[in-house]
């Protein structure tokens, strides 16, 4: 396989064999279906790490799951690299651990790095979930952190690599209607963002997010979560649909009066104790998500 350096600044490097990413005409981009990714990143001193991501024919995370046959429930997560494991070889992933502590669950994990709201709305509309899941019921987790803001607004600094990604316009009755990309959809915003972003990058500030998360961000982030739980359900009536705020993501207050004022269901998260990420990252590590999948398959029990 041929090598990929995706990313190279100051004294951090990246490289990955092949790269994992493809474009995606309804997503923007999705994880390379068929595949094992081999993810490198390191400093100019030390390794960070060295992970092998393994992506079934749909793009999904893979991980080994025991007695696939006696499991008769379903369980789906969504989120970004949080929840599909950057950084992680397969089984030190959030649905590695899950399928070891709920016997009686499949997880696939459909998580898509460095996405947002965006993403998961459009996900769930173009799935047929029946077509790619043997068990026909389940539950649906949203693992959320509060950079699914801007990255679903098409803010800087994620817009520079989500301008591809699905953009939706409120309708008369305040839904969603799908309107092509952000880039599509809003060509001269996107124009003076990046005017913008070669000013911060001159100012030495490109990680600041410009413009600030206001109240149109968040109604917009709030009412792409409450569709995608109304899409999922119309393909599962009787499964379960949840956010789940991720214990290193927190959620902004207005986000959560939103959901909970549209009957979204939302589930806190314990505290991680220091030493949860990935060092010279800050990506969850292993320890992290084994101590997230004892508190989510609690939880699960108790539904």
């Amino acid at each position: 396989m041929s090598s990929t350096t995706y990313f190279s600044g100051g004294t951090e490097r990246h490289w990955q064999y092949p790269k994992e990413f493809i474009e995606d005409e309804n997503l923007g981009r999705r994880h390379r279906p068929s595949s094992e990714v081999r993810h490198i990143k390191r400093t100019d001193k030390k390794l960070v790490y060295d992970a092998i991501y393994s992506f079934d024919q749909y793009g999904r995370r893979y991980a080994e799951v025991l007695n696939p046959k006696k499991r008769n429930k379903f369980l789906i997560l969504f989120g970004c690299s949080y929840t599909y494991g950057n950084g992680l070889n397969d089984n030190q992933t959030l649905n590695y651990f899950l399928a070891k502590k709920l016997p009686n669950f499949y997880p696939y994990n459909y998580a898509i790095g460095a996405s947002g709201s965006n993403t998961m709305l459009a996900l769930i509309q173009e799935n047929q979930f029946h077509n790619q899941i043997s068990q026909k019921v389940g539950i649906f987790i949203y693992v959320y952190i509060n950079a699914h803001i801007d990255r679903a607004a098409g803010l800087l600094p994620s817009v520079r690599w989500n301008k591809s990604t699905p953009n939706f316009d409120y309708t008369d009755d305040g839904h969603f209607i799908r309107n092509g990309s952000l880039e599509s959809a809003h060509p001269l915003r996107l124009q003076f963002y990046n005017f913008i972003d070669r000013l911060l990058t001159f100012l030495d500030r490109r990680k600041i997010i410009f413009p600030k998360v206001g109240t149109k961000e968040i109604a917009y982030t709030c009412q792409l979560i409450a569709e995608s739980k109304t899409e999922f359900l119309k393909q599962y009536p009787d499964g379960q649909f949840y956010t789940y705020i991720h214990p290193l993501g927190r959620m902004e207050p207005r986000i959560e009066h939103c959901l909970l004022q549209k009957n979204v269901p939302i589930l806190h998260s314990k505290s991680l104790p220091e030493g949860s990420t990935i060092l010279g990252d800050g990506h969850p590590n292993e320890k992290a998500n084994n101590l997230i999948t004892d508190e989510l398959s609690q939880i699960i029990r108790n539904l």
